[in-house]
């Protein structure tokens, strides 16, 4: 388990087309009793877009949901889309470091 909680871990967008716009949300969940400021970077950010973005402002025993936006432009790989493709979400605070994925 990692200092934050995250659900899910991994996200799976299925059926995957070019120029079409995916969404999914995740919960991330401070269990401490102090206020945490996380910073969020994605491995693909061409592909990916973070709501809210910026620096993430997680209250003592709070959560805050991110909604994650793909959208494919072009193949990411050289089986032109018939394998999947994993990227990961960075998650960093002062203290501490933390990956969630996503795979379509």
């Amino acid at each position: 388990m990692g200092f934050l909680s995250i659900d899910p871990e991994e996200l799976i967008f299925e059926n995957v087309k070019l120029g079409h716009a995916y969404t999914q949300r995740v919960t991330v969940k401070n269990p401490h009793d102090a206020q945490v400021t996380v910073g969020i970077k994605c491995s693909a950010s061409s592909r990916y877009q973070v709501s809210p973005a910026g620096d993430i402002n997680l209250p003592a025993n709070g959560q805050v949901i991110l909604t994650i936006r793909l959208k494919i432009e072009s193949f990411p790989n050289r089986m032109r889309g018939t394998r999947g493709q994993r990227d990961s979400f960075h998650l960093k605070g002062s203290f501490f470091e933390q990956k969630f994925f996503s795979t379509f």
